[in-house]
């Protein structure tokens, strides 16, 4: 290796090593911690305001108009138990390890742990908030659910890397995830919803955020349908 070749190679190596400490620096400001457990011990997570995002574009931007629809889109249906071995993001998306109990659609099998996308995600920025897209609640540690998954999109050619073979993610953001033990099912006001009033103690046991009847009667017709898979 010439000289010139050596000082080029050292350039390009302490360059991407600067981008890597600055993507890690922006990860931890943005949501003040490194780790969804340091987050867990440091932070009173109730008092988080609820900041509620729509899904019109991409990865959980599907639609279903039943259970039918539901299951025909769904490539893994599942029952799982969640773990507390969570991965923070910027984007109100929590990748979150489960364990798979039971099986009722797809390749996966019982006993396999997986991950799953969730769309939302305690974020710490000016302000703190729980980012729901569009009223999802994520999964409890230790707690059973009726899960609906669909593969990781990839484009023509590529291969995912070995960390994200077992990652997958909801069929849509509301409609893809029921609690085995049946939480708190009721409508949230509008007004103090939109206006970002409403703290994640007030709504943390409720199935789904929405201030909409007709969001919660089809969750409700869904949730029906999905129970007699017992």
């Amino acid at each position: 290796m010439t000289k010139g070749t050596k000082i080029y190679f050292f350039v390009v190596l302490g360059i991407i090593l600067l981008c890597f400490a600055a993507g890690c620096f922006v990860r931890i400001s943005f949501t003040g911690y490194g780790t969804f457990e340091e987050m867990e011990q440091a932070e009173s997570l109730e008092d988080f305001r609820i900041q509620l995002r729509g899904s019109e574009e991409g990865s959980f931007s599907d639609s279903v108009e039943d259970y039918n629809s539901l299951a025909g889109k769904a490539d893994f249906i599942a029952k799982v138990s969640a773990t507390k071995d969570r991965v923070l993001s910027i984007y109100a998306v929590t990748k979150t390890k489960v364990v798979v109990r039971e099986v009722y659609k797809g390749g996966i099998k019982p006993g396999q742990e997986i991950f799953i996308y969730e769309p939302a995600g305690f974020s710490y920025a000016v302000s703190k908030y729980y980012d729901t897209q569009e009223g999802y609640q994520l999964m409890k540690e230790g707690e059973e659910y009726y899960v609906f998954l669909k593969k990781l999109k990839t484009a023509a050619g590529y291969r995912l890397p070995d960390r994200e073979k077992n990652a997958f993610l909801p069929v849509v953001a509301l409609y893809s995830k029921f609690p085995v033990k049946p939480g708190k099912l009721g409508l949230a006001d509008g007004g103090r919803l939109e206006e970002g009033e409403y703290s994640y103690g007030e709504t943390k046991d409720l199935e789904i955020i929405t201030s909409e009847q007709e969001v919660l009667s089809k969750y409700r017709k869904i949730k029906k349908e999905v129970l007699k898979m017992k």
